[in-house]
């Protein structure tokens, strides 16, 4: 899961699930709760569609059971899957994203919510001669 900076404290929520052959991924609800720092009552925010490229500017489908398998019929190539929302954080320092709760091969799952916090970082860069 990461947020894709997209100027103005708008947010692009990437959630991508790998998934090996046999497997089954199922979401029970199309949304992720959203909690920031300035106000503690969860939002909810509904995908934006799903990606089989891992690229959000081309075409998303509908969001559908996620069947496991193999790229190029090799095992070191498990199927990905990605799910946009978009995340509009204006004003917030951080936030907490909570996935709803999935289906694996119909068990159900849940993840614990992740906090997302913003830093400025520094770097250096300096040429280097041999």
């Amino acid at each position: 899961m990461k947020l894709i900076d997209q100027g103005n404290d708008r947010w692009l929520l990437e959630v991508q699930f790998d998934i090996p052959e046999g497997k089954r991924v199922e979401l029970a609800r199309q949304d992720v709760a959203l909690i920031t720092d300035a106000n503690d009552a969860p939002r909810r925010i509904n995908y934006s569609g799903m990606g089989l490229t891992g690229n959000p500017a081309l075409p998303l489908v509908a969001i559908a059971p996620m069947v496991g398998g193999y790229n190029l019929g090799n095992p070191a190539f498990v199927k990905h899957y990605w799910l946009y929302a978009p995340v509009d954080a204006a004003g917030a320092d951080s936030l907490r994203i909570a996935l709803s709760p999935f289906a694996i091969n119909d068990r159900m799952q849940t993840l614990p919510e992740i906090r997302f916090s913003r830093v400025t970082d520094v770097q250096l860069v300096a040429p280097i001669q041999c």
